[in-house]
């Protein structure tokens, strides 16, 4: 969350005409049953978007039907913050909490609410437990070995990189034009907010 999900999404599915599947591979359930449906090998999707990158790799056959993962990198800390803001206004989300706007980002930070290695969890599919040095290595390895990485500080540029690695096409001039507001200045869920500086107290 936070890191440009929902800017990918909108940009292929609105400006290319991209055939996304996002809702009906947002949890372990709906995974389950785009597996037993063979939602990939239907042919309907170009791309599919999880949170659960093991479960989501089931979907393919890895003969006929292969799938890379690629993602948007954000500094931790920074995906943090903007998550704490963020859920204090997003009524929409399932996991919007109002009480988040009235306690302080130091206050979030040590209580119970704060996430814990997000993104170690899901790479290493450790949902829960304690993690270990080999979680992370096992983390960095699935980045590494089987994902097209893009930096949330390197935008544009690595959205050139996505583009040109799976061929997505922006033929005309409103096409480009949707995409050019959507990745640099309109994107989804835009939430201004303070920034939280490093060596501070809420940063440590």
């Amino acid at each position: 969350p936070r890191a440009a999900g929902s800017t990918v999404k909108d940009i292929l599915g609105k400006c290319a005409y991209v055939r996304i599947a996002w809702n009906a591979t947002a949890t372990m359930e709906r995974l389950k049953y785009a597996r037993d449906t063979q939602l990939v090998q239907s042919g309907q999707v170009d791309v599919i978007t999880t949170q659960y990158l093991h479960e989501g790799a089931t979907l393919f056959d890895g003969q006929q039907h292969r799938g890379r993962c690629f993602a948007f990198m954000r500094h931790p800390i920074e995906r943090a913050v903007s998550l704490f803001y963020y859920l204090g206004i997003a009524t929409h989300e399932p996991t919007y909490d109002p009480q988040l706007r009235y306690i302080s980002i130091e206050m979030w930070a040590k209580s119970k609410r704060v996430e814990h290695n997000w993104m170690t969890r899901f790479l290493s599919n450790e949902l829960k437990g304690d993690l270990t040095p080999k979680h992370l290595e096992i983390a960095k390895a699935v980045l590494r070995q089987k994902c097209l990485v893009g930096l949330m500080e390197e935008k544009s540029e690595s959205w050139i990189r996505f583009q040109k690695f799976f061929g997505w096409q922006f033929y005309t001039d409103e096409m480009r034009e949707c995409q050019d507001e959507l990745l640099n200045w309109k994107w989804s869920s835009k939430h201004q907010h303070e920034l939280v500086h490093e060596n501070s107290q809420a940063w440590e």
